[in-house]
């Protein structure tokens, strides 16, 4: 990865092409989120988009350039059937500046938070709980450190849990090493994953209460957190039927794991309260502004992370701060403009497309075809969440197919699907598609810093866990219908 200039070096002083063209792009976005400036900024926001993937265009992937091969297709097919115009085009750039925007607003908190001692501390305590109660912890602790440090805090967890099989083990040894190894990396994988079921800090819940606008998150949030707390809860049942388990320590050792414990729970409140401050000014800030909540939540990102930096700097260095907090933020972007383009070309392209292919679609025909042949809102949610797994597992990552299916599942009037259950069913199938699937980018991180065969640690330790899931959620479908 690479890494940003030494600060006070001459490499950190020159101009970096990357970080002026993203800092760009999140400032006209974000003026255009505002409704100030018009066209123009959002315009030039898209240019400097389009200038910033040009300096990475030989570090795009393959899928990039499948999924920019497809808009050229989708942009030709619109054109054959005299359905593209202006309207369109531009609510496509609209939807794409919104998911970039988004990613660019989580990442400067991902920045702050990475910074602060209560994520490191709080990652700390996880690794130290005592193997009766590790899997639990870590499960809610990845959870919690993935609302503000996202796939970051897999990379960070996995890393910290990570210990080398020993060369000269006994068998005996050997096998303890592999079952705290696979506890650890399931625990923090689980935890993690069912976040985009109800995290205003989630893309998922941006990109479906984006197209769901009759849903507000605050209706939607105990559904979602309750389908989370029940994602997490089957993994915890299962860990704890696979393994015996051992007894707590005793004597000091007990009450350092206790005294560990009670910092631990600290940190969650602290945490919690952070993710509090972030929903209730985002929620001032669009109610003040008229403007969607979600914007509201980006923008109050900023504030809250500037003033989060600010008291860490307060806390732990003597003045002068805002130089030292400047030379944090200059660097933390340059990494990330350096680092991001495969995540900023994903999410403008899952953006566009999820505009320009419901209209090469007939969703009226589509809706009365199912109506006609029997086929119930219940079919269609149950197969809308197992198709955002199925599709993940042949590559295509669940950003791109849950914006579509967004897109197509509120014109199929015919058939009265609750918008409520149609969150909770593509975010669930969003959770379980990051956990198994091969090409999930959540997995590879977490499979690269435990040193664990992807294929085994996703969908080889966790299809059983994800089949149970889904039958729950397809039973909660019954109840709730």
């Amino acid at each position: 990865m690479t890494e940003g200039a030494v600060p006070g070096s001459p490499g950190a002083a020159r101009p970096d092409p990357s970080s002026l063209l993203t800092l760009i792009i999140f400032v006209a976005f974000a003026l255009h989120e505002l409704g100030l400036g018009g066209a123009p900024v959002e315009l030039a926001g898209i240019v400097s988009l389009g200038l910033y993937l040009l300096l990475h265009l030989r570090r795009l992937g393959p899928l990039i350039w499948s999924l920019l091969a497809l808009i050229a297709g989708l942009l030709v097919a619109l054109a054959l059937r005299d359905a593209l115009d202006v309207a369109l085009i531009w609510a496509a750039i609209d939807s794409a500046s919104f998911l970039v925007f988004f990613l660019l607003a989580v990442g400067l908190l991902n920045l702050v938070a990475a910074q602060t001692r209560l994520v490191r501390r709080c990652g700390e305590l996880l690794i130290r709980q005592a193997p009766g109660r590790r899997y639990l912890m870590l499960t809610a602790g990845a959870h919690a450190m993935g609302l503000f440090l996202s796939i970051g805090s897999v990379g960070l967890l996995g890393t910290m849990v990570y210990r080398p099989t020993p060369d000269n083990g006994d068998a005996e040894t050997l096998r303890i090493a592999g079952i705290r190894a696979r506890r650890m990396a399931t625990a923090i994988l689980r935890g993690f994953s069912c976040i985009p079921m109800w995290s205003p800090t989630s893309v998922t819940i941006a990109i479906l209460l984006t197209s769901f606008h009759e849903v507000s998150w605050f209706a939607y949030m105990p559904l979602g957190l309750g389908g989370a707390v029940v994602f997490i809860a089957v993994g915890w049942l299962a860990d704890r039927m696979s393994y015996k388990r051992p007894a707590l320590p005793s004597g000091e050792a007990r009450k350092q794991a206790d005294a560990d414990l009670a910092e631990l729970g600290v940190c969650a409140l602290r945490i919690l309260s952070v993710v509090a401050c972030i929903t209730v000014g985002g929620w001032a800030i669009s109610t003040a502004l008229d403007l969607r909540f979600f914007v509201g939540i980006l923008l109050g990102m900023v504030p809250i992370g500037f003033s989060w930096l600010w008291l860490e700097l307060r806390a732990t260095r003597p003045a002068p701060r805002l130089p030292a907090m400047g030379r944090i933020l200059r660097d933390g972007l340059r990494q990330r403009a350096a680092n991001q383009h495969g995540e900023v070309a994903i999410f403008a392209c899952a953006g566009m497309i999820g505009v320009l292919l419901p209209p090469l679609l007939d969703t009226a025909a589509l809706s009365t075809w199912l109506s006609d042949n029997g086929i119930s809102s219940f079919a269609v949610l149950a197969g809308a969440c197992a198709g955002v797994v199925a599709i993940a597992m042949l590559g295509v990552g669940p950003v791109t197919t849950v914006a579509v299916f967004a897109r197509i599942l509120p014109e199929l009037h015919t058939l009265e699907i609750s918008p409520h259950l149609s969150v909770f069913a593509l975010s669930l199938g969003w959770s379980i598609a990051i956990t198994i699937a091969p090409a999930s980018t959540t997995l590879r991180i977490l499979a690269n810093a435990v040193k664990l065969p992807l294929l085994k640690l996703g969908l080889g330790w966790s299809w059983r866990e994800m089949l149970v899931v889904y039958g729950l959620f397809l039973l909660s479908l019954l109840v709730l219908m």
